[in-house]
């Protein structure tokens, strides 16, 4: 308690200390290209006191996946659980669905997602680079996000006064499908605003020998509007956007919608010896599910869940104190059915939760200290039924110097979990997986403690990453098959258990600027243990090996820009190679060549909710892009 006694003092009164110390980043609020300010502690690019791994979009276009949300399960400690490309969700570090945080332009994305079979989907354009957050210690932005967080970053406004727009066109051989994209940017001295829109379409897709995976098709849609304006008194930028995606479910006679409405708002402004961040964001997801009965569709499943978050940041940085960034935190989620509906899956429901945080970070000589404390209060209500959840968490990190190119760092933190809705109130058949589940209103919130140690070592020409971590989770949630049926489904309970994910990462680069050439290599390997039943818990990935070899070059001959890609995924069950090469024939058209598992390799991952069905992953599928900026 002596630590805790002493933070909250320091949070009191430091403030009161060095009064008259200049304020960094008041330029930022004054200049546009700064519309989007991120702060920095001790060196890292955001409020959390653990490393973010920050992937620029241009290399994720670069890779031969056919969306930025599948590039990045090719990231060290990132896996994708998939049901064809329409059903993609990622899972760090062997925890996925409620567990990982998705922001979008600074908005949490909440959506119906309480079943593995759901994915996500997001505006692709106008995102500069996706930031990766491994583990519980980030949480500044949420209590529940114990495996951590997937943050798609949106562009800064143009650099110069003016109007600049992009206009990209892909087709896959595997699926015969498409994806058209275009968005458009302008500046003027004090505004800027940008709109976008894209299509993807395809057909189901072939696997390397059993043919067409059935009604694995789908189609997404996303359109977008952003504002922003500055002044001298700081900036307010916002933006609406709006994304469906259609998929069939594979194997079976059905498909399933998901839509998203998400509008945000965005400030910064002085507000003393503080910079306010203030943040307003409302999102509606409305998911249906269908299936066919005698050549007709039945509607099985119409929610709709509303979400209001507001969030005010104050950031306030000292010349020899440090930095100290104290947040609040609020939202409200309701859950409501549609009236066709006879047979409910989750009830008519209300969630509301109220968080503080509070991150301080010091530097002195080689160490650099950063400590976090949160605390919240979330209230579920449903029929006549309610339950609350106090929760509190804490994270700790202290990061050594070791010499002037190497680092050792050391993370405990101690986070939260509330059940989810769908975990205490599920009573119905859930459509798209073919199971009655059957919630638990005496579910507690999962605590999970974990602990860290890494170590980073940069040069001009190699990159070493090493990170061993364990993550000990009380009250793990999830759902077990019992023996009993209801309406010829069997039945699935939501019950509670102990459970250990543990693991490491080992990571290194190679780089050769005056040859154009990069070779990274990467190792992961988790185990993940049920500690009561003593059992492996499901969907753990196995242990994987992935490499890459990059070439790129400019101005070659009369191509401006030049790169070949080559990439390698290893697990005891498969490998498999991809192959992507581009260029840009003059400043306004890019060509790119792209050619995913390129020996058409058949196999069935163990993060595939088609496994059990025994369904391999697509074939070869050789992708065309064309994109021209104008």
């Amino acid at each position: 308690m002596r630590w805790v006694f002493a933070y909250l003092l320091l949070l009191c009164y430091g403030p009161l200390l060095g009064q008259n110390d200049s304020i960094p980043g008041i330029n930022d609020v004054q200049e546009l290209e700064g519309a989007t300010i991120e702060y920095k502690i001790a060196g890292d690019d955001s409020g959390c006191p653990v490393k973010v791994n920050s992937i620029p979009v241009k290399m994720l276009d670069r890779s031969a996946s056919s969306s930025r949300i599948l590039a990045i399960g090719g990231l060290p400690g990132i896996d994708l659980i998939t049901a064809g490309g329409g059903t993609v969700r990622p899972s760090i570090r062997g925890l996925s669905g409620q567990r990982i945080a998705t922001l979008y332009r600074g908005a949490r994305i909440e959506s119906q997602a309480w079943g593995e079979d759901h994915g996500i989907y997001l505006p692709e354009q106008g995102v500069s680079r996706v930031e990766v957050i491994k583990g519980p210690s980030a949480i500044a932005y949420g209590a529940d996000c114990i495996g951590g967080v997937v943050n798609f970053v949106q562009e800064t406004p143009l650099q110069e006064i003016g109007r600049k727009s992009d206009f990209s066109l892909r087709t896959f051989s595997a699926t015969d499908g498409y994806k058209a994209s275009i968005i458009t940017r302008r500046r003027s001295e004090n505004a800027h605003h940008s709109f976008c829109g894209g299509y993807n379409s395809h057909g189901d897709y072939m696997t390397p020998t059993q043919g067409v995976a059935v009604n694995s098709k789908y189609d997404q849609f996303f359109a977008q509007g952003v504002f922003g304006y500055v002044k001298d008194w700081g900036l307010i930028d916002g933006a609406y956007s709006s994304a469906y995606n259609t998929s069939g479910i594979i194997s079976k006679e059905g498909w399933q919608q998901s839509g998203d409405h998400l509008i945000t708002v965005n400030s910064t402004f002085l507000l003393g010896v503080f910079k306010v961040k203030p943040t307003l964001t409302y999102q509606l997801n409305h998911r249906k599910e269908f299936h066919s009965h005698e050549g007709e569709d039945s509607l099985e499943l119409d929610m709709s869940l509303r979400t209001a978050n507001l969030e005010i940041k104050g950031i306030r940085s000292f010349t020899s104190y440090g930095t100290i960034i104290i947040g609040l935190q609020g939202n409200v989620k309701t859950n409501t059915n549609g009236e066709e509906i006879e047979e409910l899956y989750i009830p008519n429901a209300t969630s509301s939760n109220l968080g503080a945080y509070s991150i301080y970070a010091y530097q002195m000589n080689k160490f650099s200290f950063k400590g976090a404390i949160r605390g919240d209060y979330k209230v579920v209500i449903w029929d006549e039924e309610s339950r609350a959840y106090p929760m509190a968490a804490g994270s700790l990190g202290v990061n050594y110097k070791l010499t002037q190119n190497a680092r050792l760092n050391l993370i405990g933190s101690l986070s939260n979990r509330a059940p989810s809705i769908a975990e205490l109130t599920a009573d119905g058949v859930h459509h798209g997986a073919f199971r009655y589940e059957i919630g638990d209103a005496d579910l507690e919130a999962e605590t999970a403690k974990n602990i860290e140690i890494s170590l980073n070592r940069v040069s001009e020409h190699l990159r070493l990453d090493i990170s061993l971590f364990r993550n000990q989770i009380d009250g793990f949630i999830h759902y077990k098959p019992t023996e009993e049926e209801i309406l010829g489904y069997t039945v699935y309970d939501f019950t509670a258990t102990n459970a250990l994910i543990e693991g490491g990462e080992f990571g290194v680069s190679f780089q050769e600027k005056m040859l154009g050439l990069t070779a990274k290599a990467n190792l992961t390997y988790f185990t993940g243990s049920d500690l009561i039943a003593d059992e492996s818990l499901p969907f753990i990935p196995p242990i994987t090996l992935g490499s890459s070899l990059d070439y790129e070059r400019d101005e070659l001959g009369k191509f401006r820009d030049f790169y070949v890609i080559a990439s390698y995924t290893k697990t005891p069950r498969f490998h498999v190679f991809n192959l992507s090469t581009g260029l840009s024939l003059n400043e306004r058209l890019d060509l790119q060549l792209s050619a995913s598992n390129l020996f058409n390799e058949e196999y069935v991952p163990v993060m595939s909710l088609l496994r059990e069905l025994n369904i391999p992953q697509p074939g070869r599928d050789i992708s065309v892009t064309l994109s021209f900026n104008f």
